[in-house]
């Protein structure tokens, strides 16, 4: 009996030993991976469709708010991939969601324009009220 349980004991030991040993994990695993982006047609197509439920917008406008949306999703990535300082990268940024907004209110409803800049204005403001209790 005791040799049986001492076998069974030695087996199993053996068993997780070849499992766990023989799983090791390279470097490249244990490395946090960096999040993939989003491409720019699926980013212009997930927020043409925040826009569309937002706003409440016809369907007919679907096709022009995309081709905008994606026009400066593609600007936007490409200013990502580049290795400009920091606040050059703020400054494009900044220029490419006025020029952006300049173009959305030229098919958007006004009121329709208008609610998506308040929308978009009161997340700006939480996200710097965020940073803000962060800092502290």
């Amino acid at each position: 009996m005791k040799r049986t349980n001492l076998l069974y004991i030695f087996s199993v030991s053996a068993i997780l030993w070849f499992v766990v040993g023989t799983n090791e994990i390279t470097a490249q695993e244990t490395r946090i991976m960096p999040k993939q982006r989003t491409s720019p047609e699926r980013a212009a197509e997930g927020q043409t469709r925040w826009m569309m439920n937002s706003l409440k917008l016809d369907r007919e406008l679907y096709d022009i708010i995309y081709r905008i949306n994606l026009k400066y999703q593609t600007i936007a990535d490409s200013i990502h991939l580049t290795n400009a300082l920091i606040t050059t990268k703020q400054e494009a940024y900044i220029n490419c969601t006025w020029s952006r907004n300049k173009e959305l209110k030229k098919v958007l409803p006004a009121d329709a324009f208008d609610k998506f800049i308040s929308i978009t204005e009161a997340v700006k403001e939480k996200a710097a009220a965020y940073r803000t209790s962060v800092q502290k």
